[in-house]
């Protein structure tokens, strides 16, 4: 990995092969598997990111944000946002503490929410991988409705 790190550009918006189930989102570990790696990790932010079908400017600066502090060059980044986007299969290793499953789901919703906004494909994805995380409908509502105020 190198140090060539993006300050907000990137990719021009890449759109996705399909939907998120095409690029693999809802291929999901149990609950307390090994870590992710931090490629794993940035490429779901990517395929999450891509769910609506292309990568929003708003979202951009937030996956560069996280591929640098991943530490993730912006080549690599920028490879990874191509491979997901053609279809790119995704890894998704949910944390067994609570604490850190929620914290993961909170930052997929608020990539996703960048743009202040959450469209219909995009609550029905999280509506299902909600039960992946093993979110209740309390806890899914309010992490929801905190990423759109």
């Amino acid at each position: 990995m190198g140090d060539d790190r993006n300050r907000a550009g990137g990719p021009e918006a890449p759109r996705a092969a399909a939907t998120g189930a095409a690029v693999g989102i809802y291929s999901t570990a149990e609950v307390g598997e090994a870590p992710m790696s931090v490629v794993d990790r940035f490429k779901l932010m990517v395929g999450v990111a891509l769910i609506d079908g292309r990568l929003d400017e708003e979202e951009k600066p937030l996956l560069f944000r996280a591929a640098k502090e991943l530490g993730i060059s912006s080549a690599d980044a920028k490879a990874h946002i191509r491979e997901v986007a053609q279809g790119g299969k995704l890894k998704v290793d949910v944390p067994a503490d609570p604490g850190e499953r929620a914290k993961m789901f909170r930052s997929l919703v608020d990539l996703v929410a960048a743009d202040g906004r959450l469209d219909a494909k995009e609550l029905a994805f999280f509506n299902k991988l909600a039960g992946k995380f093993r979110l209740n409908e309390l806890e899914l509502e309010e992490i929801l409705r905190a990423a759109t105020e």
